[in-house]
């Protein structure tokens, strides 16, 4: 989940941004070592015909939105239908 990799860029800026700019060949993509206005793009699987979630699901989500933006982050959601 987004929410957690965020946390660990807020928490470890330095040693994030250097792990995952690691695994990136193209210097001009890297991430900085400042997550300010950083966006966490969550993408909600869904196979069914309506964009719902189940309440305990929604509960969870706003919870880590609201948390991610205390944390100064935006944050995109993202229905995604016709998977399979």
């Amino acid at each position: 989940m987004g929410y957690v990799s965020a946390k660990s860029y807020a928490e470890f800026k330095d040693k994030y941004a250097d792990a995952v700019n690691a695994h990136i060949p193209d210097a001009t993509k890297h991430i900085s070592n400042q997550p300010d206005n950083a966006t966490v793009h969550h993408l909600i699987l869904n196979d069914k015909s309506q964009d719902r979630l189940t309440f305990f699901s929604k509960m969870v989500l706003e919870d880590k939105i609201r948390t991610l933006q205390a944390m100064q982050f935006k944050v995109n959601l993202t229905w995604v239908r016709d998977m399979y």
